[in-house]
């Protein structure tokens, strides 16, 4: 299938068979090559000293680095209000009182399986 352009409808392409493992092979990497995403200045093994590096050789003020336990200690309102301008904490009805924490569900991820109680197995009986 091949697009014309995005206003018009997608149109089918007819394609040999060879033709159309030619172009699923393009995008199959070579055994012993890694597929990189970023290099250079963005790569993730050196990204802050080299973008620290730019910054200075363009004249830009470097950011300012934060401590850990600085971020530990925002709450998410913060960062909502910081980001939007919009303070989260304002009632939604009377636009007026502020909302409370009352409790704080902590964060947690599903279980990847289901655990289950392992199977009993039949005990035979002797055969006479």
């Amino acid at each position: 299938m091949e697009r014309l352009c995005r206003r018009e409808q997608t149109k089918i392409m007819p394609l040999t068979i060879v033709e159309f493992i030619r172009r699923f092979l393009l995008h199959v990497i070579p055994t012993g090559f890694v597929r990189i995403r970023h290099y250079g200045f963005l790569s993730n093994r050196s990204r802050k000293k080299k973008l620290n590096q730019c910054r200075k050789a363009l004249g830009v003020k470097p950011v300012e680095q934060e401590n850990s336990t600085d971020k530990k200690s925002r709450h998410w309102y913060d960062l909502v209000l910081q980001l939007t301008g919009i303070d989260p904490t304002i009632c939604p009805v009377c636009k007026m009182g502020h909302m409370k924490m009352h409790k704080e569900i902590p964060a947690t991820s599903p279980p990847l399986m289901a655990v289950r109680p392992p199977l009993k197995r039949r005990q035979e009986k002797p055969v006479d």
